[in-house]
């Protein structure tokens, strides 16, 4: 048997690659490693990363398994920026606080900017305050498009040396007032990423920020209501993104560069809210309509459509419409048809009718180049409630905030700048400058892929596929039980036996023999990309429902070129993740595709 001279190889590499290793933890867990053999006790020290969570924020959910005990926060964060080695500049710094001292943070900030920070993302949090999304159309009856009166006021200030660092590439800041220098930003030479959430100041104030950002490559505005203009003059703007500013009227990209648009919001009753030079280069578009459509005629939805119809090199589409996922389906119909290089299709909304069903398969059959589809069931819209968003470990009541996002191509987050080093943790952002040298992937999970080779040419290459659902179940009625509560799906056997006495999510009798003949028909009919292109479908919040097997079916049965098929599972049929795999596999028409149920 052969002997192992060096029995601990991970200690014997060199600091610099220990800490490259520890850059990729949060900087609580890269301190506890020094505890592990005498190499590692100063590797910490010689981390560039400070990325740090406030315990008072996990103290009531669970860290990697274990309960996150309390520590004075204001000592963890001043102990990690002040024990590094002199020798070593603070490149990332990342917080998530709660009632932070606004003196701390001023110091804080100072030393990572001083020290030729590159990333700064700070999110503050405030105790007692609403964390409501600032959307009119959400559940809870204080709903707004505005701030609420208990927060008026509360924000911090964000600290104006934050402002004269000249060494940022990307600055994300959460819940703040913004207060510039009076003297000038100072920040623009070498920002390229700049996101904005929940950030008080007059509209002037923040136009003023993003005009000082010329090389501004990748800008998100959300949940921002003083923004009821906004024009961005960067050349190299690759990706814009604004969610949930239901105040703006005119959003104006001087670009002809742009690759990924993004727009959450209340519908645009006409294509000027936009003034976009050049759509031809738009390759990654997401269209979340918040409000309902029900009873709207289809001109209420045009200029949606002709937003997608001139983006003639779109790859990737996501489209959330309310109430239905496919509302206006014959309209997409016709849009999708002159979309020759759509590969990637998302669709979100309520999804329990057999016209959705019928409607989802005619929208694949005409996109003729599909690679992967990925669908988003919602729960029909509940009555409004008065939800209390004060406590600090409640999320806020948009349905999208808890998606979990995953890049197809696989390509996870990482700031790539081109001398070797890698300072990532694993969450999920791709940023390649190439002109400076640092791995810096962080970890808050936006779910965007951007790819930026010369520091300015900031672009979505893979495009994105965002895979989640909304992380609620409201229906009990799962039909993979039977009266005992065991797993039965012996009434469904072959995908033609439908008259199974199943219901449908909104808890009607659902008897698929009356539509015998619209489901003959969706079996005859072709789905072109299926068999030569069609690769992934995920499918979130899988119930089992009667129509929800019809479908799976169906995709499943036509699936010549699947590759991958993958469901999220309701709590209630994720005991059963087994038996239902095995009910997927029976359907596959190729048998070589993987299935996987969690």
């Amino acid at each position: 048997m052969a002997t192992h001279r060096h029995g601990d190889r991970l200690s014997a590499l060199p600091a610099e690659a220990l800490a490259r290793i520890l850059s990729h933890l949060p900087s609580d867990e890269a301190a506890r490693a020094s505890t592990l053999s005498r190499p590692w006790r100063r590797v910490s020290y010689s981390v560039p990363v400070v990325d740090l969570v406030d315990g008072k924020i996990l103290s009531r959910s669970r860290r990697g398994g274990r309960f996150v005990l309390p520590v004075c926060f204001d000592q963890q964060v001043t102990s990690a920026v002040l024990s590094k080695d002199p020798g070593t500049p603070i490149r990332v710094f990342r917080l998530q606080a709660l009632d932070a001292p606004a003196d701390m943070l001023d110091q804080w900030i100072l030393i990572a900017a001083t020290s030729g920070a590159e990333e700064i993302d700070v999110e503050l949090r405030y105790r007692g305050s609403s964390r409501r999304t600032i959307c009119p159309f959400g559940r809870s009856t204080r709903a707004s498009a505005d701030f609420g009166d208990d927060v008026r006021g509360l924000y911090t200030k964000t600290p104006r040396q934050l402002f004269r660092c000249n060494t940022l590439r990307r600055l994300c800041l959460t819940n703040w007032t913004l207060d510039l220098p009076a003297g000038g930003v100072l920040i623009a030479p070498s920002l390229q990423t700049l996101r904005l959430k929940r950030i008080m100041a007059p509209a002037a104030v923040i136009q003023r920020l993003v005009d000082s950002c010329t090389n501004l490559a990748d800008l998100t505005l959300n949940e921002c209501p003083s923004v009821t203009e906004i024009t961005v003059a960067s050349a190299h703007l690759r990706s814009f993104a604004i969610v949930c500013c239901h105040n703006a009227k005119l959003i104006v990209l001087r670009t002809q560069h742009l690759r990924s648009l993004h727009y959450k919001g209340c519908r645009p009753h006409d294509l000027q809210f936009f003034d976009i030079p050049n759509y031809g280069e738009v390759a990654a578009v997401t269209i979340d309509v918040c409000d309902d459509l029900t009873g709207e005629g289809s001109h209420e939805v045009a200029p949606v459509m002709e937003l997608i119809s001139r983006c003639k090199k779109l790859s990737y589409l996501h489209l959330a419409l309310r109430p239905s996922m496919t509302c206006y389906s014959s309209e997409f119909t016709a849009v999708a048809a002159g979309l020759p290089s759509l590969r990637q299709l998302v669709l979100k909304g309520f999804m329990a009718t057999e016209h959705a069903i019928w409607s989802v398969t005619h929208l694949i059959a005409d996109t003729q180049q599909l690679e992967v589809l990925t669908l988003f069931p919602l729960d029909p819209k509940r009555p409004k409630t008065k939800i209390d968003y004060t406590d600090d470990d409640s999320d806020s009541d948009s349905d999208t905030d808890t998606e979990s996002c995953f890049i197809q191509n696989g390509d996870d987050h990482n700031c790539v700048n081109g001398d070797g080093h890698d300072y990532g943790n694993g969450k999920t952002h791709n940023y390649r400058n190439g002109n400076g040298g640092h791995d810096y992937g962080n970890g808050n999970g936006n779910g965007h892929n951007h790819y930026n080779s010369n520091g300015h040419n900031h672009y979505n290459r893979n495009g994105q596929n965002h895979y989640s659902g909304n992380g609620h179940d409201y229906d009990d009625d799962d039909d993979y039980f039977d009266d005992d509560g065991d797993y039965d799906d012996e009434d469904y056997d072959d995908g033609h036996n439908y008259d199974d006495g199943d219901n449908n999510s909104n808890g009607d009798s659902y008897d698929a023999s009356d539509d015998c003949e619209m489901y003959g028909n969706m079996w005859k009919m072709g789905i072109p990309c299926s068999s030569h292109s069609l690769r992934s479908i995920n499918i979130a919040k899988y119930r089992g429902t009667g129509l929800d097997r019809i479908l799976a079916n169906f995709l499943l049965s036509k699936g010549r070129a699947l590759e991958e098929f993958s469901v999220t599972l309701s709590a209630q049929l994720y005991p059963h993740k087994e038996e239902i795999a095995m009910k997927f596999r029976s359907w596959l028409c190729n048998p070589n595709a993987t299935i996987t149920c969690k």
